[in-house]
């Protein structure tokens, strides 16, 4: 007795009824053979028909002709060659519709009731690869679970003092990659600042390299603190002027009042001119007293005085506009200077960082080629599976767990550790079988 997919008892017939049930026989003996199979998800019992893929090996067997029985290994190319019959696409394909396609390709060839059977000789393999001590290929077996594959491929892997002394020396490399093309950015940012304030520009224009990654939160920081430290110097020296100014337009005020005290002092002198003139006429008639003329004479002296006060106020404002006027000029070459030296010192700072920036990306070069291990951080993280499926219309990753079921053709990637770049080099660097790691950190050509 065997059971089919429902679990049910099957007998097997005698000859006498075969030639009756010949097709039912034939898909019976597919659904003996895998039927269906547990997935790669978190519960045991989801079950999906099986698909066939490159590696397999059939057997099938025609009862009507021997001959053209046999083992056949499907190929990359997705199918296999049977004599007499040609070639079939075996690929993605489940038992019933290679059966039927089978049976067809048999009456075509000749055969008007033939008797056959399908089963799989043996499984293609799967792929163990991630962090475990043996990563590689592994013939499959019925039932296997994630665990099982986990076995096959040696358990997780451990980390010896040599690697980790290896990865220590690299990850020190990497660190001063990264110090320094990060001091580098700031400089640069630093540098286009210091441009916009120099040639008196409305806003910073930063440079493409900075420009083209100002997506990451780093260098969004880096433009933002730069851009707060334009606009702060702009308004600080505008205020300082604007309080100059300010002090400009009162003098011009004072001077303006004090033009009018000239004015009216003017008049004023003209009048006891006039007026001194006609007392001194009576004078001479003896028509009045001699003190009227002193008096009179005493008032033109007083308003010489004055004039002379007022125009000393006014040269006197007029050389504070001066002053305020220079106040200006010092107050914009005083920051000129203080931009353009610092300017000298960003673009030596540049300079001498592009230099050490070359040696350091050399240094980190050769130990990514001197060692195993690709150029990334290494964090014990826990215990994680994904198994990567191809369901006909193309690879899938599925998370997993230990119980999970695998297939034939899957891929178990082990993952125990979190690998995390930190640096970015010309050259990449080699990776661990069967693990890429994350995103790197961009930091530049």
């Amino acid at each position: 007795m065997q059971r089919g997919r429902c679990g049910s008892a099957i007998p097997l017939w005698h000859a006498r009824t075969r030639m009756r049930l010949r097709p039912f026989a034939a898909l019976l003996a597919m659904t003996i053979s895998l039927g269906t199979m547990p997935t790669a998800g978190l519960r045991a019992d989801d079950t999906e028909p099986y698909r066939f893929g490159p590696g397999d090996r059939l057997r099938i067997t025609i009862l009507d002709d021997p001959a053209i029985s046999g083992e056949f290994t499907v190929q990359q190319s997705g199918g296999i060659l049977l004599p007499s019959v040609g070639r079939i696409q075996v690929v993605g394909r489940e038992f019933d519709d290679l059966q039927q396609d089978v049976m067809a390709r048999l009456r075509e060839s000749g055969l008007i009731e033939p008797q056959m059977s399908i089963e799989v000789a043996e499984y293609r393999p799967i792929y163990v690869v991630g962090d475990v001590n043996a990563p590689g290929s592994y013939p499959f077996q019925m039932g296997m679970t994630v665990l099982q594959a986990l076995a096959v491929a040696g358990g997780f892997r451990t980390l010896d003092n040599e690697t980790l002394s290896d990865r220590l020396e690299l990850l020190q490399a990497q660190d001063v990659v990264e110090t320094i093309d990060t001091d580098r950015l700031a400089a640069l940012a630093r540098r286009a600042r210091l441009l916009a304030e120099r040639d008196g520009a409305e806003g910073i224009q930063f440079p493409p390299e900075i420009v083209d990654r100002q997506e990451e939160a780093q260098i969004a920081g880096m433009m933002d603190s730069e851009r707060r430290l334009f606009e702060t110097g702009r308004s600080a020296i505008a205020g300082e002027i604007a309080i100059l100014e300010n002090q400009k337009r009162k003098l011009h005020d004072e001077i303006a009042n004090l033009e009018a005290q000239l004015e009216a002092i003017a008049r004023r002198d003209q009048l006891i001119e006039t007026e001194l003139r006609d007392v001194e006429y009576l004078f001479g008639k003896g028509l009045t007293a001699k003190t009227r003329v002193l008096e009179l004479q005493r008032l033109q002296t007083d308003v010489v005085r004055d004039r002379l006060d007022v125009a000393a106020s006014v040269t006197r404002a007029q050389q504070d506009i001066s002053k305020v006027d220079l106040s200006i000029v010092n107050l914009r070459n005083e920051r000129l200077n203080r931009i353009l030296g610092d300017l000298d010192a960003t673009q030596k700072e540049i300079s001498q960082l592009e230099v050490r920036r070359r040696t350091a990306k050399e240094i980190l070069t050769l130990r990514q080629a001197m060692s195993t291990q690709p150029a990334v951080r290494l964090v014990v993280s826990g215990e994680g599976f994904v198994i990567t499926r191809d369901r006909g219309s193309g690879p899938e990753d599925m998370a997993a767990t230990d119980r999970s079921y695998v297939l034939p053709g899957d891929v178990v990637r082990v993952s125990r550790f979190d690998l995390s770049s930190t640096a970015r080099v010309d050259e990449p660097a080699a990776g661990i079988a069967g693990i890429e790691p994350m995103a790197p950190v961009a930091i530049g050509q």
